[in-house]
């Protein structure tokens, strides 16, 4: 009796039909360029892994390339400016769950190249010279604060010194 699915003496695994192929998907290549990086950055998704560790993986070379970087810094540093303007104006216009998209974004890179003093930045260059009603937006400080955007001992001593300011002009 011949067992199911064996093959006859005179046939061959050549003689069936390929029905299933192994057919591989080729590994997913992925531009490593910090242009290419930021443009997966500007995109109005949430932060996936791949981008993540792409990007989390260009700011260790640019840490190693230390002062050979500079202009690497330097996209970085107006992606993050641009960015924190984006991340304003959604607060502004309470479109939380986008303002925390864009917060996840510009964690990574200020965390990432604390080195830098990006969060510093960020505080004097773009935090302070904003009008009043968003340096005292309760909600849009909470987030900044939360996900590590600004120092918070630097932020506490430029608010106290914001509203004493403030307080005196009348």
């Amino acid at each position: 009796m011949p067992i199911p699915g064996a093959l006859a003496p005179n046939e061959s695994s050549s003689d069936l039909p390929t029905t299933t192929t192994n057919k591989q998907k080729p590994p997913a290549q992925y531009e490593f360029s910090l242009e290419a990086l930021i443009a997966r950055l500007l995109s109005d998704k949430p932060l996936d892994s791949v981008t993540r560790s792409l990007l989390t993986i260009k700011m260790e070379h640019i840490k190693k390339a230390g002062s050979e970087a500079v202009e690497e810094i330097a996209q970085l540093w107006k992606f993050c400016d641009s960015q924190f303007a984006n991340l304003v104006q959604a607060c502004d216009n309470r479109l939380w769950q986008e303002a925390q998209i864009i917060a996840d974004k510009l964690r990574l890179i200020v965390l990432g190249l604390k080195n830098q003093n990006f969060a510093s930045r960020l505080l004097r260059e773009a935090f302070l010279v904003m009008e009043e009603m968003f340096i005292l937006n309760v909600d849009m400080n909470l987030l900044l604060l939360q996900n590590k955007l600004l120092p918070v001992s630097e932020w506490d001593e430029a608010i106290a010194s914001y509203v004493r300011d403030c307080s005196g002009q009348s």
